[in-house]
Formats: structure tokens, C-alpha cells, sequence
């Protein structure tokens, strides 16, 4: 009896080929500028108000909707700021009086990839609670917070961009859709399995990527193999209904 392999596998196979392909094309750096110390004497109003956590002067200075998305000299927001320096509390206040949280700055990172290129967990999990979303295409790649934090190898950033909840108030985060965690744990086999055998980036990505699509088109399961995700199907309910097909 011939072998066949399904339509819908090997569909979702060639999806997940074509954004590893992007993924794993050379080894981009991620890098995001945070605000130099030079920035940081010279902020005035929001953004330093924002860069110093003082949440007094933010729920003074966050009356004005102008000043909520100011841009710095790098167009970082004082939201940008905030997320950059770790200033949760400041995040809440500043979203809560409205600011944007799908601005992006000069070099395209969001807060959500800014908080997961920096493996800041806490700070993530804050953003997305709040509405923010992991689905902007971002950075100079053209990438997302999910593949960003792949390639970099956060592990705990990338499981909560492909949760289904934000583990709060149940609301879902599908930062990619769950087709995001069979490239994430594509991603993330290159980097812990591959990259230790010291073999030159290019030969360690094609392996990675016939590993990955033989997982995926032969549910091949083994030690040195990606680890295979099942289909799954499910309903949302909460203000209206979600559904959805992911791998």
C-alpha cells in the first residue's frame, strides 16, 4: 500500500517551511536601543515620568492625549519607555488613560516584542493582559514577538505567546495561532539540538527544516526530532464566539 501523505499536513507543512525559511534566514540580531543615558537625563514630562515608574506625574501628565504617544528622538512612546525600563505599574497606568499599545518606534519593535526580545516574562504577560497584541509584524525582519523570541531562544516568552489564554481572565492571546508552536518548536530544536554540533549556520538551519518537515509530514517522533503537535480544534465564548482550527 503507497504511502500518501494528506492534504491538510502537508498544507500546514509547507506554511510552517515557508515562515521557518523566514526564520531562520542568516541570524538576524533582534537588536532594540533602549534609551542611552544621554536620553534618559534629557526625558522631560511623560517620558520621564514613564522611564522613572512616578505614577503620580503619569496620571498628571497622561490627561493631555498628545502627550500619551509622544515620540522621543527615536520615536520610542512613553509606553516604549515604560517597557524598556521594566516599569510595570507604569505600563498599567498608561494604557489604562489610553495610550497606544500597537505604536511602533523607529526600528519597528512594539511593546510586546520589546518585552520579548528582552525575555522580560513578567512584563509581557502584563502587556497582554491589557490588550496588547503579539500579531504585529514588527522589527526591521518583518517578523513577530513569537519569532523574535524563538530565534533568541526564550523559552518562557515563547510559551506565552502561544498560549491560548493569558492565564488572567481567560481571554485569548493566540499571539500567532497555535500553528506558531510547531515553528517555535522548530526554531528552538535548531538552537538547543543543532547549534551546539558547531556546524556553520546555513547546514544547521537545512537540517533543522528537514527535521521539522519530516516531523510534520510523517508524524516522525524521535530524540533528535522537533516535537510533533496535534491538530486541534477549539471554541471560544465571551462577547461573541472564536473558532478555530490550529496545529
Amino acid at each position: 500500500m503507497p504511502f500518501t501523505v494528506s492534504p491538510n499536513r502537508l498544507r500546514r507543512a509547507l506554511l510552517t517551511a515557508g515562515a521557518l525559511a523566514f526564520a531562520c534566514a542568516g541570524q538576524p540580531a533582534w537588536a532594540q536601543q533602549a534609551p542611552s543615558a544621554a536620553e534618559q537625563a534629557a526625558y522631560r514630562g511623560l517620558h520621564a515620568a514613564a522611564y522613572q515608574g512616578d505614577l503620580a506625574a503619569i496620571d498628571t501628565l497622561g490627561t493631555n492625549r498628545d502627550a500619551l504617544n509622544a515620540r522621543d528622538g527615536h520615536g520610542r512612546t512613553p509606553l516604549h519607555v515604560a517597557t524598556f525600563a521594566r516599569q510595570r505599574e507604569a505600563i498599567r497606568a498608561l494604557v489604562r488613560l489610553g495610550a497606544n499599545h500597537q505604536l511602533l518606534e523607529n526600528d519597528r519593535y512594539d511593546a510586546v516584542t520589546i518585552a520579548s526580545v528582552a525575555d522580560d516574562e513578567e512584563t509581557l504577560r502584563l502587556l497582554l493582559s491589557l490588550g496588547a497584541s503579539a500579531r504585529l509584524v514588527t522589527s526591521r525582519y518583518d517578523g513577530t514577538a513569537l519569532i523574535a523570541a524563538a530565534h533568541l531562544g526564550h523559552d518562557g516568552v515563547v510559551r506565552q505567546l502561544i498560549a491560548l489564554t493569558d492565564g488572567e481572565d481567560g481571554r485569548p492571546v493566540l499571539g500567532m495561532f497555535m500553528g506558531g508552536a510547531g515553528l517555535a518548536e522548530i526554531i528552538l530544536s535548531c538552537r538547543q539540538k543543532i547549534y551546539p554540533l558547531g556546524l556553520p549556520n546555513t547546514v544547521s538551519h537545512l537540517i533543522a527544516a528537514i527535521a521539522g518537515l519530516f516531523t510534520m509530514l510523517f508524524g516522525l517522533t524521535a530524540k533528535f526530532l522537533p516535537i510533533t503537535r496535534s491538530a486541534l480544534r477549539i471554541s471560544y465564548f465571551q462577547k461573541g464566539e472564536l473558532n478555530g482550527s490550529f496545529i
